[in-house]
């Protein structure tokens, strides 16, 4: 029986040795960019376009990777989308213009 005792106590303590290190891991780092291309990517001049208007220029840029983070950017958009603005006398949705 004591045998019994000390074999489920190191079989404990090993789970819980092997799942502290686990625990540990450390997660690869990003390879460094080899080059970068400058005509492409997300840069602002890439997205002028003629037909719109100079009037506002709205630049927006989320962070956080956590279902909190995503659920606020979401209804940032779904309320930019519903807000209007008055651009040369003509209402816009704000998100189109």
């Amino acid at each position: 029986m004591r045998r019994l005792c000390t074999r489920l106590v190191l079989s404990c303590l090993t789970i819980v040795l092997v799942l502290s290190v686990v625990g540990c891991a450390h997660y690869p780092v990003n390879q460094p960019l080899a080059q970068v291309d400058p005509s492409s990517g997300y840069r602002g001049r890439l997205s002028e376009n003629e037909k719109k208007s100079d009037d506002i220029f709205l630049f927006l840029a989320f962070s956080g990777g956590g279902t909190r983070a995503a659920a606020f950017s979401y209804g940032l958009l779904e309320s930019l989308r519903d807000t209007e603005v008055t651009l040369n006398g003509k209402r816009h949705a704000c998100l189109t213009r």
